[in-house]
């Protein structure tokens, strides 16, 4: 408990004042992720606009259950997830996929390139492209939500993951996931339909024995999926 010195100032323990600094820093660090958006901010750690303005500027707010609250929720949703999808990113899929190794859990891993990106990127500018990346990630989440492990790899790379699926049954969801990205794209700001597509490699987990050998294993097959298209 903080208590007040002789000339009623509130003096925090050692501990607290190290609670404090690291609440703040997390805050900064959420509205940094979100780019500046306060209300998405707020929305991520379940608080309102002005309790970030108290932490951030009041030197004597302190609120163990709330800090505790909000170190939790920036772990869910912000330390874990992509600042552009919302995804999981990749150091979250790496604990997921060495969770279902140590289990012996069989799945699939597909990592997908998207083709025809970067003249999006050139033509219309980033905002556009971060608009192609999330309508993709939209589309994934509507359609494997609840079946797969779905992850923004890095750039236009991303990695979907389907538990106990065989390898015969992988073809038809690769055929599947590459129909959901070639659907046209009709994006706000874009005075025409954009398309992409993509190359798409997949390897079983029995193929390797960590999460790097086998990320390795799908890249390389990606990476023949794109010349043989």
């Amino acid at each position: 408990m903080h208590l007040l010195n002789k000339s009623n100032k509130v003096k925090f323990t050692t501990k607290e004042q190290r609670e404090i600094k690291a609440i703040k820093t997390k805050v900064m660090m959420a509205i940094n992720y979100f780019k500046g958006d306060l209300e998405k901010t707020a929305e991520a750690l379940k608080i309102k606009p002005a309790t970030i303005d108290k932490i951030l500027e009041d030197k004597k707010y302190y609120k163990p259950v709330l800090f505790k609250r909000i170190n939790d929720l920036y772990s869910d949703n912000v330390a874990s997830r992509d600042p552009i999808t919302g995804l999981q990113n990749r150091s979250t899929l790496e604990v997921a996929i060495q969770q279902a190794k140590s289990k012996n859990i069989d799945f699939t891993l597909f990592f997908i390139d998207l083709n025809k990106f970067k003249p999006i990127n050139d033509t219309y500018g980033h905002e556009v492209g971060d608009l192609a990346l999330k309508e993709i990630a939209t589309r994934f989440i509507n359609n494997y939500n609840h079946r797969a492990e779905i992850c923004r790899w890095g750039g236009d790379e991303f990695i979907l993951i389907f538990y106990k699926v065989s390898k015969e049954k992988s073809k038809k969801y690769y055929y599947d996931i590459l129909r959901l990205i070639s659907e046209p794209m009709d994006l706000e700001g874009v005075d025409k339909i954009l398309e992409v597509s993509a190359s798409i490699g997949y390897a079983h987990s029995s193929e390797a024995t960590n999460v790097l050998d086998l990320v390795s294993i799908a890249d390389k097959a990606m990476y023949a999926d794109k010349e043989n298209n």
